[in-house]
């Protein structure tokens, strides 16, 4: 009899045990589904300070840009002549600097020379290109700045859609006499100005992140009219 009670006893306990291990596994089910469900909420502008931490990305030039580029210093380079063959390890002085400024000048190009108080030779050209952009029209005019190591930069802008873009080629005077470009970048313009000082201000940046900070300022000094 006591045999016969015990097993019975034992059934019923395995009974209660797995009655309750039942109801603790589906009590986890469920506390383990509510976790699921109370997802924790990023603080505002997370996703906003996540997407300008992002890589650095520079534009890319199309294939017509870099062929302008080229043009551009091809016939910037021009403009030079005889005033300033190649001379390893010599500066081009400020007086030829005037003369390849005036030489670029009468074949009809923007120049200026990079030095402090210096005027674009043909500056109501940047004056039409300014009051297209205010206007929102499409335009575009290059620049040329001649620097004191000999080289020389150019500077495309175009506006186009509300939006100014450049693309700046710096040129480099190799051994045997030949131009060729250095450095190729595209940059947006951040703000376009003219001051009442007669000076246009280009500030841009180097990346398509409208939200990056700016890389730099270009100033140029204009004709007084």
């Amino acid at each position: 009899m006591w045999s016969i009670r015990q097993r019975k006893s034992w059934k019923h306990i395995c009974r209660i045990r797995g009655w309750c291990l039942a109801v603790i596994l589906a009590g986890a089910v469920l506390v383990l589904a509510g976790c699921g469900k109370n997802t924790v909420k990023k603080p505002a502008g997370s996703e906003n300070r996540e997407k300008s931490s992002g890589t650095w990305k520079p534009m890319k030039l199309s294939e017509d840009e870099k062929k302008q580029a080229e043009k551009s210093v091809q016939e910037a380079a021009g403009a030079y002549g005889k005033i300033y063959p190649y001379q390893e390890q010599k500066a081009i002085s400020e007086k030829d600097r005037k003369k390849v400024v005036e030489a670029m000048g009468k074949k009809g190009l923007a120049a200026v020379d990079c030095a402090d108080g210096s005027v674009m030779e043909n500056s109501r050209r940047a004056e039409k290109f300014y009051e297209k952009v205010q206007a929102g029209k499409t335009a575009d005019m290059t620049i040329i700045r001649v620097s004191p190591s000999g080289g020389f930069s150019c500077i495309w802008l175009k506006a186009e859609n509300g939006n100014v873009t450049g693309i700046l080629a710096t040129a480099v005077w190799d051994q045997n006499g030949s131009v060729s470009i250095s450095e190729l970048v595209k940059y947006k313009v951040k703000q376009l100005e003219i001051t009442e000082d007669h000076k246009m201000i280009c500030e841009f940046y180097l990346s398509d992140q409208a939200e990056m900070q700016s890389d730099g300022t270009m100033e140029f000094g204009l004709q007084d009219l």
